[in-house]
């Protein structure tokens, strides 16, 4: 026997279709599809639509690989330039230390003629005494000197020049007699390479 208010079914009865609960296809809400966590799915990250382009995104994307570009050039530049100069400090240091090379070589050269000057004075004095026998070895010497660049200054009868000649006597000369030049050499000078290393001693008509 069944209560007031249909309260209980007998085994093997069928509800009815209206008092069954309420599906598991319903939302929260009561509506009919599953929720979508997220909000749209279509939703790009930046906020655009889908297939759409942030220009001032890709604007900020091209003004910072230009600026990586310029940062590039500036680098490369300036080290194109410090090795130019690197290159050109090296060469002025190698030229210059061929120049001051070359320059005491030539000092020692002719350090080394100006000591063996006394020497050449003596075979000079020998041989104006009548030495024989000295000719041949004073010939050899001077020749050798003379191929590296000695001079021998013998202005008799040149004009004074002061940068050649150093004039110890002097004499006077006649109305015919032409004056300022030289009359008598007292010792002979040189000159080393063009350029005098000891004036000739001379006598002078003036």
């Amino acid at each position: 026997m069944s209560s007031a208010g249909g309260a209980s079914r007998p085994p093997g009865t069928v509800g009815h279709p209206g008092d069954a609960a309420a599906g598991p296809d319903e939302g929260p809400g009561g509506g009919g599809g599953p929720a979508v966590p997220g909000g749209t799915p279509d939703e790009g990250l930046s906020g655009a639509a889908p297939g759409t382009v942030n220009v001032e995104e890709l604007l900020g994307i091209v003004e910072s690989l230009t600026a990586q570009r310029d940062q590039a050039m500036a680098e490369r530049d300036a080290n194109l330039d410090a090795r130019a100069r690197l290159q050109a400090e090296f060469e002025n240091y190698r030229k210059r230390s061929a120049k001051q090379e070359l320059e005491q070589t030539a000092r020692a050269h002719e350090m080394l003629v100006n000591k063996l000057l006394p020497t050449l004075d003596a075979f000079d004095a020998a041989l104006a005494h009548g030495l024989e026998g000295l000719e041949p070895l004073q010939q050899a010497l001077v020749g050798t000197l003379e191929r590296e660049g000695l001079g021998k200054l013998v202005p008799t009868g040149q004009p004074f020049d002061p940068t050649e000649h150093e004039a110890v006597l002097h004499e006077e000369g006649g109305a015919d007699e032409e004056h300022g030049v030289v009359v008598d050499v007292l010792r002979a000078g040189y000159a080393w390479k063009g350029r005098v290393i000891r004036p000739a001693m001379v006598k002078v008509r003036t």
